[in-house]
């Protein structure tokens, strides 16, 4: 079991402090096994982990000429390069929880990034 994260590093606030960085998007709390959907129209580009080394824990990552946006902590439910409209079913919430013990709160992290790669703040995005 990986150690509890410090109390600074409980926020899932865009912008909120980490140990060594700075949280680069949103946590959204999810119930295990719940669908997640598209919150952007475009295009499957990969499927990537979170931690590397570690497969238990996968993401989406979804492009259009706009956005790129990944979603954490998901098992897609679509390939690869697979078009998706925005609100399409996507992927189902994984059991984070299981990595931190019991005080961590079940979640998906998003991120995005515009067409140059800027961060961006999610929240001023999808309300």
């Amino acid at each position: 079991q990986t150690e509890r994260p410090r109390a600074s590093e409980r926020s899932g606030a865009f912008g909120a402090p980490r140990t060594n960085h700075i949280h680069q998007g949103i946590d959204i709390v999810t119930v295990v096994g719940e669908s997640i959907y598209s919150p952007i129209s475009g295009v499957v580009t990969r499927l990537p982990y979170p931690y590397e080394g570690n497969t238990t824990y996968r993401g989406v990552e979804i492009k259009n000429s706009d956005y790129a946006v990944k979603i954490f902590y998901v098992n897609a439910t679509v390939p690869v390069n697979t078009k998706v409209t925005a609100g399409q079913p996507i992927a189902k919430a994984q059991n984070i929880a299981a990595m931190y013990g019991s005080g961590m709160t079940n979640h998906a992290h998003i991120e995005v990034r515009n067409s140059e790669g800027k961060i961006l703040d999610p929240t001023q995005m999808f309300s």
